[in-house]
């Protein structure tokens, strides 16, 4: 298949924003957590809904869920290079992909715990 230099170039620079999303977003993720780690060394204590954690611990949980949500954020970006490129194959696919991960979302958060 051959590709005009235009959609060479468009392809390059979605490859390079999905490339930039991940490398910036572990060093938030991990600076975020890092943060975190430092913070539970003064013991700062945070009371969320009569429960008592840590701010260093609350701190940590957002960093972990940003490194959760790197995956899912390359999801959305390859589904809207795909879209653009009209490859709808794939954008259905990483769409399915998308629906999946949030019903496994929202049945973590409502199904009744299993013991």
């Amino acid at each position: 298949m051959i590709m005009d230099d235009k959609a060479v170039d468009e392809a390059r620079r979605m490859e390079w924003l999905v490339s930039r999303q991940l490398k910036y977003g572990i060093w938030l993720a991990s600076s975020v957590t890092a943060l975190g780690m430092i913070v539970a060394l003064f013991g700062r204590s945070l009371v969320p809904h009569g429960h008592t954690m840590t701010l260093g611990t609350s701190i940590v949980m957002k960093g972990i869920a940003l490194i959760i949500l790197l995956p899912i954020l390359r999801v959305v970006l390859m589904l809207i290079m795909f879209l653009r490129e009209r490859d709808y194959l794939f954008g259905m696919i990483s769409g399915i992909v998308l629906v999946t991960i949030g019903v496994s979302v929202v049945a973590g958060l409502y199904a009744p715990a299993i013991h």
